[in-house]
């Protein structure tokens, strides 16, 4: 009996041992950082092909911040956890059965489907949460010519790449041509 407790007590040690070097909630948010960081990144690849491929394409409306979140309303007005935006701003969300759509039609305003090559995604990737309250969202803004893509990445694993990535706000994953877009 006594070898039988000594047993599971090496076992709880080694467990809670387990536990703390591990640290789930930390693998569990660097798993969902590296989807994320692979979905901006193939978002940002994706417009600069459109970009290559259709001189002309249509990148979306200047001074609309474009959100990864579905709306009833067109404006993201149901979302009002949304930073508020300067003068002139506008917040733009796609329908739940249209927001993940790359046909113009989704969160990002871009018809993907126009390109001479195959797409490099069927529907529109989301961040994993996509939810304003918590923040995690991505958000896609234009000049016209010039885009930004942002995320916000949550591990301790991508902190630097935030604060390296070469844009304006050390706490967002910005990718882009101009990542000074964002208002």
């Amino acid at each position: 009996m006594i070898e039988l407790l000594i047993v599971v007590a090496i076992i709880s040690i080694l467990a809670v041992v387990v536990v703390v070097v591990l640290n789930p909630a930390e693998v569990l948010r660097l798993a969902r950082d590296s989807n994320r960081h692979q979905h901006l990144f193939i978002i940002n690849r994706a417009l600069r092909l459109q970009q290559v491929d259709q001189a002309d394409a249509y990148l979306g409306n200047p001074m609309t911040v474009y959100v990864s979140l579905h709306d009833v309303n067109s404006d993201c007005s149901s979302h009002p956890s949304l930073p508020a935006l300067p003068m002139g701003w506008s917040y733009q969300c796609s329908t739940e059965s249209n927001y993940r759509n790359d046909d113009g039609t989704g969160w990002v305003p871009v018809d993907f489907a126009l390109t001479s090559f195959q797409p490099l995604f069927s529907t529109l990737p989301i961040d994993p949460i996509n939810d304003p309250v918590t923040g995690n969202y991505y958000t896609y803004v234009t000049s016209g010519s010039d885009w930004e893509i942002n995320g916000v990445l949550t591990s301790d694993r991508y902190q630097v790449d935030m604060a390296n990535d070469g844009g304006d706000d050390d706490a967002v994953m910005e990718v882009g041509t101009n990542l000074n877009l964002v208002p």
